[in-house]
């Protein structure tokens, strides 16, 4: 159980504030930096299994996509070798909820993805309240 628990301590200590350092990562810089401790610092398949079950980006995260909208996500990727692409609820210009994007959908024409997530967002600096979202 060790294993486990030391994954999602650092996990939990880069992706939430800490009074000893300033600076919170996205969850997927946090799972970036984690990669290159994998096979030193954290057992690859555990490893593997975390970032399968919470995904590149994990449920409430707020994100903005290619289109400039912001949403949040609500649901995993399905497919394993697209972690990247989850289910997002887009966020209305008057804060209201959008619609649900499944950012795994491809363009019949040109075979691409139609959407796509650009970066994570502070929700704390757009004033948004993930938790209110979800209930």
């Amino acid at each position: 159980f060790g294993k486990i628990v030391t994954i999602a301590d650092v996990y939990d200590a880069l992706t939430t504030p800490r009074c000893y350092r300033r600076r919170v990562y996205s969850p997927l810089d946090a799972l970036k930096i984690m990669w290159k401790e994998c096979g030193v610092t954290f057992d690859p398949i555990l490893f593997k299994v975390f970032v399968n079950a919470i995904g590149a980006y994990p449920i409430g995260s707020l994100v903005e996509l290619d289109n400039q909208e912001m949403g949040i996500v609500c649901e995993n990727a399905q497919n394993p070798k697209h972690l990247d692409r989850p289910k997002v609820l887009t966020i209305n210009p008057d804060g209201g909820n959008g619609r649900s994007i499944n950012l795994s959908e491809r363009d019949e024409r040109t075979g691409g993805f139609k959407r796509s997530i650009v970066r994570c967002l502070d929700p704390k600096k757009y004033h948004i309240a993930l938790q209110e979202r979800f209930l």
